[in-house]
């Protein structure tokens, strides 16, 4: 039987988060290959999701499995920045092309700020 719930937490740079349960009970892990629809930039905290739950066999936990975005959240400013980046795919690989970029401070990839 699905079960509701709302995106608590998403990182996409892993490709995990967490839904909090309607009902109440405690959190739940989900993984965004059993998201049925959506994508990373569709995870933001708030969203309604329906799932059904089944065993995480790596950790014997119980976790979100057919995960359906039935209502989109809001995005908050950190969502939107990393959405402007590409999502953090890549990692931070790249950041080096931000080095003149106003408000960044010319770091010029983030090094040499020891």
């Amino acid at each position: 039987m699905s079960k509701a719930g709302s995106i608590k937490t998403f990182k996409p740079e892993k490709g995990f988060g967490y839904i909090t349960p309607a009902d109440g009970t405690d959190d739940i892990f989900f993984h965004l290959q059993c998201v049925s629809n959506g994508g990373d930039l569709d995870m933001v905290p708030g969203a309604q999701v329906s799932y059904d739950e089944g065993l995480n066999e790596r950790n014997g936990m119980m976790k979100a499995t057919a995960v359906h975005l039935a209502v989109a959240g809001t995005p908050n400013s950190q969502l939107m920045g990393m959405a402007a980046m590409g999502g953090m795919k890549g990692g931070m690989g790249g950041m080096g092309a931000m080095g003149g970029m106003s408000g960044m401070g010319g770091m010029g990839g983030m090094g040499g700020m020891g």
